[in-house]
């Protein structure tokens, strides 16, 4: 059915059409066009479908039937209830279920020998049909709550960022996140050395090259750090009280008056 194609139907007088060829199709494996149906492409010349190789060769692949399929009534059986279940519109359970005896035989009555779909249904189709009602109502029956649910929670994540967006302070707060190496506290006072939180309470570090050294949170008060070169070194938190730093290099490269101490003046 890759080439796309158009019939009519007759039956008796009646024309109907044109129809797509899958449609058509899907008719005949649902009943509605029975093989003493008359299809034709333009309308004078008519044929009973299964003289028509590209009518069969649809319902074939409808049916996803292989050469070794077709001929085997068994499968071909099975093959079209499976179909007939997919093609099948209706949800709810068959409303004949509701009928008297009485009613039930005249509706078979009416309808013998027209389309399958709506010959009485066999108890697989039954117990089918009616596992699909109740899943598509327990899907209803969820459905608004589950939607409700999600426009809360969309809602509240909007809310919860338009609060933080409304009410964080103005100033930015800045968070160093690079890792930092291990300190070493035993370690001689030398170029980037790294006394990061260490206790050097009072030690002489006059003339001490502490260029870059990381002495963040290091207590350094009454450390002797005169003629001591900090320039980018790290200070963050230390403690400083009492610290000499006479002619000592700042950590900005300034260098701090005489007498300077617990700061750099």
């Amino acid at each position: 059915m890759s080439t796309y194609r158009t019939w009519q139907i007759k039956r008796g007088e009646i024309v109907k059409g044109p129809f797509p060829e899958h449609l058509v199709c899907e008719y005949i494996v649902l009943g509605r066009i029975r093989e003493d149906d008359q299809i034709s492409a333009d309308g004078h010349f008519w044929e009973a479908y299964p003289n028509i190789p590209e009518i069969v060769a649809g319902i074939d692949q409808l049916l996803c039937a292989s050469d070794a399929d077709k001929n085997d009534p068994v499968w071909r059986d099975e093959r079209i209830r499976a179909v007939l279940r997919h093609l099948d519109e209706r949800k709810q359970p068959d409303r004949r279920e509701r009928q008297n005896p009485e009613q039930r035989l005249q509706w078979q009555a009416r309808r013998q020998g027209e389309e399958r779909r709506k010959k009485p249904e066999s108890a697989e189709q039954v117990s089918y049909r009616r596992a699909t009602h109740e899943v598509d109502s327990a899907l209803q029956a969820s459905s608004p709550r589950s939607i409700l649910a999600g426009l809360a929670f969309i809602a509240a994540i909007l809310a919860l960022g338009w609060g933080v967006h409304h009410f964080q302070g103005k100033d930015t707060i800045r968070v160093d996140l690079r890792p930092r190496a291990a300190s070493d506290c035993n370690a001689p006072s030398a170029l980037q050395v790294k006394w990061q939180g260490c206790d050097k309470a009072g030690y002489l570090l006059a003339g001490a090259d502490l260029r870059g050294a990381d002495l963040t949170g290091a207590n350094l008060s009454g450390a002797n750090l005169s003629y001591a070169s900090l320039e980018g070194a790290r200070l963050d938190g230390a403690n400083l009280q009492g610290t000499i730093l006479s002619g000592a290099t700042w950590t900005d490269g300034r260098k701090c008056a005489e007498g300077s101490v617990g700061s750099c003046r």
